[in-house]
């Protein structure tokens, strides 16, 4: 049986005028605490799809900001900290990475404790940790930080003057559409994760049609993907099952009649035979035609989803994130 859709809303936009980590932390901790969503609609963090933000300061400096969904049923918290120089202890990183300065990385753990520090080899004292892995660099320069937010999901863009477009999604990102709770979801039939660009990567205009950001690459700084194993801290890298092997447009994933269609993103295991299993779909992340990231898209008065793509401004291969 199929989980509950996400129900992704979109915060809002805001700009960061230093290319410093904790320029992009403190714009995230802004939307974080918005009583307003995009479209004006009323915001209330830890009812219906909003988050409870929070931040960390070390001497008026923020190096990390962290959230709890309001759809908690295995202690879920992300975070996503950085400092202009390294901490100590270094924080703990998942592979391929490498801790760095100057860059932003994120985190997710499962059965979280309360929060102890973001370089903790436990940041919530508690709980299984993914380990960080790395999401943007001050290399990029200044830009706009945006934030969507699903029950049990929040992606991350940062948009930069450059063009480029960093993201990072992380929370329970897959459906396994299986009644196990063993091998094949968690104890609450999820599976959690993550998904980034990387600092050296970014959204790419062909998103749908090769390989990039949604899959897994085992070189550092590069895009990742993955899941903890279900009831457990190991990790599972993961790609989809294929990109597309057709271009899009932005007539394509239509109907006749002009319908968005949206085609479900199937993630595999990265291991090889006989471990290459089926993990899940992607939880209301799905395939759409080209479109740019910021546009919204509506039936009447109905919220259908928000494009992502790698402009905002030209059309390109995109996601929609589904609101209904």
């Amino acid at each position: 049986m199929s989980l509950s859709p996400l129900a992704w809303r979109y915060v809002g936009a805001q700009a960061f005028a230093s290319a410093t980590v904790a320029a992009v932390l403190d714009a995230l901790y802004t939307l974080g605490l918005a009583v307003t969503y995009d479209d004006a609609t009323t915001r209330t963090p830890g009812s219906g799809s909003a988050w409870t933000w929070s931040r960390y300061q070390n001497a008026g400096t923020t190096e990390a900001c962290y959230a709890r969904p309001p759809t908690d049923t295995l202690g879920l918290r992300v975070i996503l900290a950085g400092a202009a120089a390294p901490p100590s202890p270094v924080q703990t990183m998942a592979v391929p990475d490498v801790a760095a300065a100057g860059t932003m990385h994120a985190n997710v753990i499962k059965n979280a404790g309360v929060f102890a520090s973001w370089n903790a080899a436990a940041p919530f004292t508690s709980g299984q940790a993914f380990g960080y892995w790395r999401a943007w660099a001050t290399a990029a320069g200044v830009g706009t930080v945006r934030l969507y937010e699903g029950t049990e999901a929040v992606l991350v863009l940062i948009s930069t003057g450059g063009g480029n477009i960093y993201a990072v999604i992380l929370g329970a990102l897959l459906d396994s559409e299986s009644p196990d709770t063993t091998l094949d979801a968690e104890s609450d039939g999820k599976l959690y994760g993550m998904i980034t660009t990387g600092p050296t990567n970014f959204i790419g205009s062909t998103l749908n049609t090769a390989v990039g950001f949604l899959d897994h690459s085992v070189t550092a700084s590069q895009n990742h993907a993955g899941i903890f194993t279900p009831g457990g801290s190991a990790l599972l890298p993961m790609n989809r099952r294929a990109p597309s092997n057709a271009a899009l447009t932005t007539t394509s994933l239509k109907t006749r009649s002009g319908r968005y269609v949206r085609a479900p993103y199937d993630y595999r295991s990265t291991a090889a035979a006989p471990n290459d299993a089926s993990l899940g779909r992607l939880r209301e992340i799905s395939m759409v035609a080209d479109g740019k990231t910021g546009t919204k898209l509506t039936s009447g008065a109905t919220t259908i989803g928000y494009l992502v793509s790698g402009s905002a401004s030209v059309d390109q291969d995109a996601v929609i994130l589904a609101h209904a």
